[in-house]
């Protein structure tokens, strides 16, 4: 099995106000990272993270030109020979020895995530328990690796700002990940509540292994990591910046993972991270958005539609597929979420007391999911072309007729705001 491809794409990521540390030469306001991809010879695909610094973008430049010609063509099940011919380049080009070093690091994980998966177990077993075993794409309040008193002085710090729930990085060794999990748990108790964020099948492992122990750990998956695949980023000419979002697309071999995960209760809620940019200028008044990063791949707003979709493709795709049940259907994208950000009884559910937010689901309508007749204000659908069978008949939110029949009768201002309340906790 040898190396056949290299590909470096600089990302960069907001960092959130909150979690802004400040240096001596000013605030860092954002995570600048290179996402190193390999193929081989035999169709594994191997991701890495190379960088969190600066010159990201001539870092990755540095991996595609150079670098991807040392190593195209090596033997990719030992990433030691590889690491050594990069090293040896490193220290006889002048000027070039902390780019490569940088790089070299992306390059490593990449060929280890190789290794793990042409072995068929996940990456940090294969590394040992090494601190970089997952790379963590998530934003918000986002802790992990941290030592035990550092971790929790941060969560701590979190509950003081009035957050109810921290988003755990997951990816050390499994008995760190849970020691530290214990140990924000033994000292918050029911106060906090810990999510992680699970689009690939390594996460969701970790996550299994919590619960099991009885920590009150919760994971989210969203329906463009059930459905899509990093295939999609090979779509021809720009069409790729359709799916740049965060977390990136995996292999399609996790979303049997995910689904199995949803069916376990391993996954307790499916949600969207609808970012609606649109591919072309003007669509609809909208300015220049996904076009921004023609020429330098940095610039794409990161970000894709899908809070229309996700009831349809989840019902098509879960209950009429046989993968999951209807009342499990509606537990992960009602209920729970509803228990998590404390407002059951009156989201949730259907009972009275409860606001009558109702849907009518026909389970025999089909349709074609196409940017021609979505509502969403975006000029692509990323499951365009796709057929699927159910569609909501009636929308009623507390009591009104808000949708019948693929219109929309609801007038502006009458939302209301709800406060989130304390959660209620599942094993």
């Amino acid at each position: 099995m040898r190396i056949a491809d290299v590909r470096a794409y600089p990302l960069s990521y907001p960092i959130a106000p909150q979690n802004r540390v400040a240096l001596g030469i000013g605030t860092a306001v954002k995570r600048d990272a290179v996402l190193v991809r390999i193929r081989t010879d035999e169709g594994l695909v191997g991701w890495g993270e190379a960088h969190h610094g600066r010159a990201h973008t001539a870092v990755a430049k540095l991996i595609e030109t150079t670098l991807s010609q040392l190593i195209v063509g090596m033997e990719a099940d030992d990433p030691a020979p590889v690491w050594e011919k990069m090293y040896r380049f490193q220290l006889a080009s002048h000027g070039m020895g902390a780019g490569a070093c940088l790089a070299i690091s992306g390059i490593d994980m990449a060929l280890w995530d190789i290794r793990g998966k042409a072995l068929g177990v996940p990456l940090y077993r294969v590394l040992g328990g090494t601190r970089k075993a997952i790379p963590a794409y998530a934003g918000g309040v986002s802790l992990g690796y941290q030592e035990k008193s550092q971790l929790i002085g941060e969560a701590r710090a979190s509950v003081d700002r009035g957050y109810t729930a921290i988003k755990l990085r997951v990816g050390d060794s499994v008995e760190r990940d849970i020691e530290r999990m214990s140990a924000i748990r033994e000292t918050f108790g029911k106060e906090l509540v810990i999510l992680t964020d699970a689009n690939i099948g390594y996460a969701l492992e970790q996550v299994r292994l919590f619960r099991d122990r009885g920590l009150p750990a919760y994971a989210e998956t969203c329906p463009q990591y059930l459905f899509l695949s990093v295939d999609n980023y090979d779509e021809p000419g720009f069409d790729g910046a359709k799916y740049v979002m965060s977390p990136p697309l995996r292999e399609k071999w996790h979303q049997d993972e995910l689904w199995k995960g949803l069916a376990r209760n391993d996954l307790q809620v499916i949600s969207t991270d609808h970012c609606p940019f649109c591919m072309k200028e003007g669509f609809q008044g909208q300015p220049k958005q996904k076009e921004l990063g023609i020429g330098d791949f940095s610039k794409i707003p990161n970000g894709a539609p899908g809070v229309e979709t996700r009831m349809y493709l989840t019902y098509d795709g879960g209950v009429v597929q046989g993968r999951i049940t209807l009342n499990r259907w509606v537990e992960v994208t009602s209920t729970t979420p509803a228990k998590i950000m404390g407002m059951f009884p009156k989201k949730g559910t259907i009972a009275v007391g409860s606001d009558a937010d109702i849907v009518i689901w026909d389970p025999r309508a089909t349709h074609t999911i196409s940017a021609k007749t979505h509502h969403m204000r975006v000029d692509y659908n990323p499951y365009e072309g796709r057929k699927v069978k159910g569609k909501p008949a009636l929308v009623m939110s507390r009591g009104e007729v808000i949708v019948d029949k693929d219109k929309f009768l609801g007038r502006k201002g009458r939302g209301r705001f709800i406060k989130r309340g304390s959660p209620i906790l599942q094993t």
